[in-house]
C-alpha cells in the first residue's frame, strides 16, 4: 500500500475517533472497497470523469443504504467520500479500508492475526495461539482470522503484519527441496 492511501486512512481515522464513529467508519470503508472490488461497472462509473464529483460521492452513500443524500448530509463518511473524489481518489476505496483497519488496530493496541490451515481451528487452538502472540508482540489484545487453505496439507501459517510464520507441510517440503536442491548443485 502507499503513504496516500495510510494518510487518507489516518485523517479519517484521527476524525472519526474524535466523533466517537471508528467502527462506523470501519464498517462503511470495508463494504464500500469490497463493492467497488466486485463491481465494474460501479469501479467504471466512480472513475468516469464525466461523471460530476459530488454525484458519485453521493451514489456510494446511497449504495451503503443511506437515505437520499442533500445538500445539507454533512456526516464524516459524506464529506470524507466527497474529498475523495473531488481529488480523483475514488479508486483508492480498497487500499484505504485496509490502511484504515491496520491503522485503526496500531492505535487500539490490537494485534491482528490470519492464520492459515488445512481445516478449521477449534475456538480453544486459536485462543492460545493468539494469547502467545499477544504476549509476543505486547499487544492489549488480539483478534484472529482462521482461513481454511486445503491446499497447506497440515500444519498453520501464522501472518502478523509483514512476519509470515510457516509451519506447514507444504512449506516444511518447500524449504527441504531447496536444501536438497542446494545439496545435489554444490
Amino acid at each position: 500500500m502507499g503513504a496516500v492511501e495510510a494518510r487518507y486512512a489516518e485523517a479519517l481515522l484521527s476524525l472519526s475517533q474524535t466523533s466517537g464513529d471508528a467502527d462506523a467508519a470501519e464498517a462503511a470503508l470495508l463494504a464500500l472497497g469490497r463493492l467497488y472490488s466486485r463491481s465494474a461497472e460501479l469501479r467504471g462509473f466512480l472513475l468516469n470523469p464525466a461523471v460530476a464529483a459530488r454525484v458519485r460521492a453521493e451514489t456510494l452513500l446511497l449504495a451503503l443504504g443511506a437515505n437520499e443524500p442533500t445538500d445539507d448530509c454533512d456526516s464524516l463518511l459524506a464529506r470524507f467520500l466527497r474529498l475523495l473524489a473531488d481529488k480523483g481518489r475514488l479508486g483508492l476505496l480498497p487500499a484505504i479500508a485496509d490502511e484504515y483497519q491496520k491503522a485503526k488496530a496500531r492505535h487500539r493496541n490490537l494485534l491482528r492475526v490470519v492464520i492459515r490451515s488445512a481445516e478449521r481451528l477449534d475456538d480453544k487452538t486459536v485462543g492460545v495461539l493468539l494469547e502467545k502472540y499477544r504476549r509476543q508482540y505486547g499487544a492489549a489484545a488480539a483478534e484472529a482470522e482462521n482461513i481454511v487453505d486445503a491446499s497447506l496439507l497440515g500444519g498453520i501459517c501464522v501472518q502478523i503484519g509483514d512476519t509470515r510464520i510457516d509451519d506447514t507441510l507444504k512449506g516444511r517440503f518447500a524449504e527441504l527441496s531447496k536444501l536438497l536442491s542446494a545439496a545435489v548443485t554444490s
